[in-house]
Formats: structure tokens, sequence, C-alpha cells
């Protein structure tokens, strides 16, 4: 019979191979739109695929799948992390957003203190999101403000720039802190 201490070492994930899941994890969250990372659903699924993934590796390593409390473990922990993983790439994707639209002000018809308003508003939110690497609750403020002088701008420019920000603002955003 397995003593307490054995049953919880037969549960555990090897400490070493957590950051390659986990990076797999990253991986596949990368691969979706900010509007699919709203999804929980869909995170939820490549969260499984992850650990299936994982568990493929170690049957061809040891002949053995991961066992039930080993699979739980994995859920725990990338449950865990996906809120901060979503956060990051979503940080990233904007900061490369707002990139985009701070070079693309000139057919935009905003008049000079607007576009210089603009300007300065894009790149304290991008370097912002580039120094703390994850999108906050408290980033919505200067999205916002941000969307609000688009807005000003031309007809087709400002609702095709507008309808990129507002991806970022979602109801939806269950990752969000």
């Amino acid at each position: 019979m397995k003593s307490p201490t054995d049953i919880a070492a037969s549960v555990r994930v090897p400490a070493d191979e957590l950051p390659t899941v986990v990076a797999k994890f990253d991986e596949q969250i990368a691969d979706l739109s900010v509007i699919e990372r709203n999804e929980r659903h869909l995170v939820d699924a490549l969260r499984d695929h992850a650990i299936d993934w994982y568990d493929r590796n170690v049957h061809g390593r040891t002949g053995r799948p991961l066992e039930i409390g080993q699979r739980r473990a994995l859920v725990e922990l990338l449950d865990r992390a996906a809120p901060g993983l979503v956060a990051g790439r979503n940080a990233d994707q904007l900061a490369s957003d707002l990139s985009r639209l701070e070079s693309d002000l000139g057919p935009s018809g905003l008049g000079t203190p607007e576009e210089r308003q603009l300007r300065a508003e894009v790149d304290a939110l991008r370097r912002d999101l580039l120094r703390d690497g994850h999108y906050h609750r408290d980033h919505d403020g200067p999205l916002r403000r941000i969307a609000a002088l688009v807005a000003r701008g031309k007809g087709a420019w400002a609702e095709n720039r507008i309808r990129y920000l507002e991806r970022y603002m979602g109801r939806d955003r269950w990752w969000l802190r």
C-alpha cells in the first residue's frame, strides 16, 4: 500500500516540465485573436489540448499516460495561468495596434492639436503596456480617451481604427484583473 507521501508524489508533474506545458499553452493563446481570447470556452479548449499534448509526450517517454491527479493538477495550473497569459498577449497586440495607429495618422483628418494629443495618449499607453507586460483594468481609461480622439477623425478612417480598439474593450473579458 502506498503511503500518503507516495500518493502525493505520484500525482505531481515534474517541476522542470511545468514551464514546457505553460509555454505550449501560451503559444496556442498567441494564435487566437483578441476577440477569441475573450471567449473562455476557447481558452479552456486550448488548455485541454496543451494537457493532451503533454500526455502524449509523457506516454511516449514512459509508456504510461498521465494519471487523473496529474491531469487535474495541470488543469488547475493552466487555469491559474490563463488570465495572465491572455492579458500579456493582449497587451503585446494592443501595443502593436497602437504603433500602427500612430504611423497611420496622415489620412485621419485630425487637426494638429488633436493629432498631437492622440500621439501623446498612444505613446503613453503603449509604453505602459510594454512596461507592465499585461493589459489591466486601468488601461481602459486611456484606451477610451484614444478611441474618443480617433472618433473625431474622418469617417472610414475613424470607423476602422475604432473597430480595432473596441476589441480590447469587450464586455466578456473574464481574464481582466
